[in-house]
């Protein structure tokens, strides 16, 4: 395990580890598996950004909705050390 706290994925990386479409897809799951031992923090922000720009059809190809974006975060939420970081951190 790593000696260091979750590390907070940004918009960009979650976008791109998420579909397979994104040019930087095969890279962000590389290692995103690479440090799947030190858990990944998201925050409000980050979790709009994703569902905001997962929605735009000139990123994602395929038409996806609110909710399919939401489910495929929730997903990766779940199977992976996660921990949500609330927008009142001082």
């Amino acid at each position: 395990m790593s000696d260091h706290g979750p590390n907070l994925l940004d918009v960009n990386f979650l976008v791109a580890l998420a579909w397979p479409n994104h040019v930087a897809h095969e890279q962000a799951v590389v290692w995103f598996l690479d440090n799947r031992a030190t858990a990944f923090a998201t925050c409000p922000m980050t979790e709009a950004g994703f569902v905001r720009i997962s929605m735009n059809p000139l990123v994602v190809t395929d038409h996806t909705t609110a909710s399919a974006a939401l489910n495929l975060l929730t997903r990766y939420r779940t199977e992976y050390r996660h921990v949500f970081w609330p927008d009142d951190l001082a």
